[in-house]
């Protein structure tokens, strides 16, 4: 869980299981040094791809294998409770980056900069089982996005319904420890009463300048 503002790289330190921040720090100097402009949803997906295989390629593939496997899962058996967002900046980069670390660094940034479409027949040449493929069909139809292979046009004739009490994993709060959940509970707390929580924070606001304007309009939103 990390943020770029300007020159600034804020990485929250996840106390009880620190591999998470120093993954987070891996995947956010990834999108800073190879400074792919997001003009389309490819190149998202790109720069996602690339930042997670470089996270994985240096050792924290295990933390992300739980949400990933669940999500092959969930998508291959024709269902869909995820959003373009998750999609797009998660659940497809993730399935696609998973195999991708068998391959050179270098080589994988060389082959999707030259060619962003390469990325899904590089991810084939791993030989993925049925599920993974179906899972990223169906994931990629989803978003609308046509990458012209007739491998990846495998996907279920109608998708099921996923019902509202379906327990899927989180992605919102991946990575944080119990302090964070703390936090996020007595912003919730606090967003009854926002003027005095404003009041509260005022001796702190110096501190807390880097995050003010996401705390301002996290007080909001819930609010």
């Amino acid at each position: 869980m990390g943020k770029v503002e300007g020159d600034t790289l804020i990485i929250y330190y996840n106390s009880e299981e620190p591999r998470w921040t120093a993954s987070s720090l891996i995947h956010e100097v990834t999108h800073i040094a190879l400074d792919i402009n997001r003009k389309d949803m490819l190149d998202t997906i790109i720069d996602e791809v690339l930042a997670y295989t470089a996270s994985f390629k240096s050792g924290y593939q295990d933390l992300y294998l739980k949400g990933t496997k669940q999500a092959i899962e969930i998508l291959s058996s024709c269902r869909n409770p995820y959003n373009t967002y998750e999609l797009v900046n998660i659940i497809i980069p993730r399935i696609l980056a998973h195999r991708l670390t068998r391959y050179s660094y270098t080589y994988l940034v060389k082959q999707v900069m030259r060619e962003p479409k390469a990325v899904f027949s590089i991810w084939l040449e791993t030989s993925p089982e049925e599920s993974e493929i179906k899972a990223l069909a169906i994931a990629l139809k989803d978003t609308g996005l046509d990458i012209g292979r007739s491998t990846l046009e495998k996907g279920c004739r109608e998708e099921q319904e996923t019902p509202d009490s379906f327990n899927r994993y989180s992605y919102e709060f991946e990575g944080v420890d119990r302090n964070f959940l703390k936090m996020i509970e007595l912003l919730n707390e606090a967003a009854r009463n926002k003027q005095k929580a404003y009041d509260i924070l005022k001796p702190w606001w110096n501190e807390l300048k880097e995050i003010k304007y996401e705390l301002e309009a996290y007080l909001e939103f819930v609010s």
